[in-house]
């Protein structure tokens, strides 16, 4: 198993905070038709377990990681 280099993560986050709204919803898009199960096994938490923070949270950090993954060694 390789390791996401730490610059990649950085790049991912640097660039993540500095989104608007519509990039955001781009990139989501973007997960969707290329990871359609990932996307729905985040969406898809439980309201019993998860309150309405903790589920965009959980989104947040799918969308990061996937992007991260995205750019690393294939």
């Amino acid at each position: 198993m390789k390791s996401i280099d730490k610059d990649i993560v950085s790049q991912v986050l640097q660039e993540q905070g500095d989104m608007d709204f519509l990039a955001v919803e781009r990139q989501i898009a973007k997960l969707s038709r290329e990871q359609p199960a990932l996307l729905a096994y985040l969406m898809g938490a439980n309201d019993e377990h998860y309150n309405f923070d903790e589920k965009q949270l959980l989104l947040y950090i799918g969308v990061n990681v996937y992007q991260m993954m995205s750019r690393g060694d294939k």
